[in-house]
């Protein structure tokens, strides 16, 4: 099995990413005979992770500044 996240640029030169997720199947001596696989574009996901990385920090590094205290309370198990 197989993961991958690769980025691919565009005929207009636009850089994507994509996560291919695969299997190789192999006969008795080990010689890969089938390939199963599927790709989907995460460019967006990537994306929206990195903002909100990038967002998150500027908030901790403001309420480090700021003085503030953070913490977080889960209604559901607390």
């Amino acid at each position: 099995r197989f993961d991958l996240e690769l980025p691919v640029a565009t005929p207009g030169r636009e850089l994507r990413f994509f996560r291919t997720l695969g299997q190789i199947e192999r006969d008795a001596d080990g010689v890969a005979r089938r390939l199963y696989a599927m790709n989907m574009d995460v460019t967006e996901s990537r994306r929206a992770r990195r903002d909100l990385e990038r967002i998150t920090k500027r908030f901790e590094l403001a309420a480090e500044a700021g003085g503030l205290g953070l913490w977080e309370f889960d209604l559901k198990t607390q």
